[in-house]
């Protein structure tokens, strides 16, 4: 049996998984970045492999990678992650090592394993302090010729100076109405605009309590709900007119309250999707953290011909 080395790299967290050729994680291993060294980071990872008999390593990384394979950037994340990187690299140069942008690694696990199963076209949409997304088609990631492909978070939604402004330096991104960042903006505009108490927030992506709120009958988050999954059903029927997936599927941590929010994204996508496209289903997510790791392991492993 054929197994390969997936290392799935976070903001607080480093992932290591042993991963079949069916897809299923046979080992696992984690251990936290918040104190970051590079030679103890490899070191855990050289550990883990030992005695272990790998073709490749999947290498899941937390920004854009080119259509070369080359990591372009790491926004929001240390800048001794990069170190990290190249650490791994070097450390594991006797195996094929293939880089993979997270949110890309995610949408190749639930189409291998997943939610998505099955299809050869799918966009995989991870709703968390921002918008990320994977594109697949053909059974291939869409990258782009500058690996900026599927950045569907900056698609534009409002346009002006009153836009909200976006990390990414644009006003009006899809991140900044349906993300979990988003949601809480828009649940404390519609509370100060309702007259409103604001409920207590752990933080400012803390979209479990607005759900919370909702579901025990505040109208300013139940209005912020229908409002971020307005813009995120717009922005999911522009993309059925440019690339028709067979199935949309969201993960990311917002995607707990997946039951609370689909009969408004499902509302909101079909008023303004392409009569074709309509029925493109909309799933939750089912890996999990493992989706990363179990689609590292696919990245690699489809690119050795496997």
């Amino acid at each position: 049996m054929d197994m390969f080395l997936s290392v799935d790299i976070g903001g607080t967290s480093i992932k290591l998984g042993m991963v079949d050729d069916e897809g299923y994680i046979r080992r696992r291993a984690s251990f936290s970045t918040r104190t970051l060294n590079s030679q103890f980071t490899a070191n855990q990872i050289l550990y883990f492999i030992k005695n272990l008999d790998i073709l490749g390593v999947g290498l899941a990384v937390p920004g854009p990678v080119s259509p070369e394979g080359e990591l372009l950037m790491l926004p929001n994340v240390d800048s001794a992650m990069l170190e990290v990187i190249s650490r791994i690299q070097n450390e594991l140069e006797a195996f094929p090592v293939a880089l993979v942008n997270d949110a890309n690694a995610a949408a190749l696990g639930e189409l291998w394993r997943g939610a998505g199963e099955g299809a050869q076209d799918l966009i995989f949409i991870t709703l968390g302090t921002g918008v990320g997304a994977g594109v697949v088609q053909a059974g291939k990631l869409v990258v782009g010729a500058h690996g900026a492909g599927g950045e569907v978070g900056h698609l534009t939604m409002e346009y002006g100076k009153d836009a909200p402004l976006c990390g990414c330096g644009k006003r009006g991104c899809l991140e900044r109405y349906a993300s979990a960042t988003g949601l809480v903006s828009l649940y404390k505009q519609e509370a100060e605009e309702l007259h409103e108490e604001i409920i207590a927030l752990d933080n400012e992506s803390d979209s479990k309590s607005v759900f919370e709120a909702a579901e025990k009958g505040s109208r300013a988050a139940q209005n912020a709900i229908t409002r971020a999954m307005q813009y995120l059903g717009r922005a999911l029927a522009q993309l059925s007119a440019a690339m028709d997936p067979e199935v949309y599927v969201i993960g990311g941590g917002m995607s707990a309250g997946f039951e609370d929010f689909i009969p408004y994204l499902e509302k909101a996508y079909t008023e303004n999707a392409l009569k074709a496209a309509t029925n493109t289903p909309i799933k939750q997510a089912v890996l999990g953290n493992d989706a990363g790791m179990i689609g590292a392991a696919y990245f690699v492993k489809t690119a050795l011909g496997k």
